[in-house]
């Protein structure tokens, strides 16, 4: 049992390097100097708090969505949908349970034929 342990633990480790090892060797490989964002989109800008954020507008009515991209937007949307499942499984399981409890035959009734 010692020994499972031993090379289980020896296993986790040496994936923790080799990921730190790609993570570094990536980084080292992709530091060149970064455009301007000025350069790749040609705009409308806005400044917010020193940093500059381009935006788009459609429409020409109704109530104003803003969408701020970046990996927050993104995984807030996964947890969003990630929550909905969770939360469907959870009715399903549920209302599973319910009717199968209120079988005929579990409260001692006669089965309707």
């Amino acid at each position: 049992m010692k020994r499972w342990l031993k090379r289980i633990g020896i296993a986790i480790v040496a994936l923790i390097l080799a990921v730190t090892l790609a993570s570094v060797a990536y980084n080292l490989v992709s530091s060149q100097p970064t455009e301007p964002a000025t350069a790749l989109y040609p705009g409308p800008f806005i400044r917010l708090d020193g940093s500059l954020h381009a935006y788009r507008r459609w429409g020409t009515r109704g109530t104003p969505v803003v969408m701020v991209g970046g990996c927050g937007a993104f995984i807030a949307g996964i947890i969003g949908c990630l929550v909905g499942l969770a939360m469907s499984l959870v009715d399903g399981v549920i209302l599973q349970a319910a009717a199968w409890l209120t079988r005929p035959y579990l409260q001692g009734a006669p089965a309707a034929a």
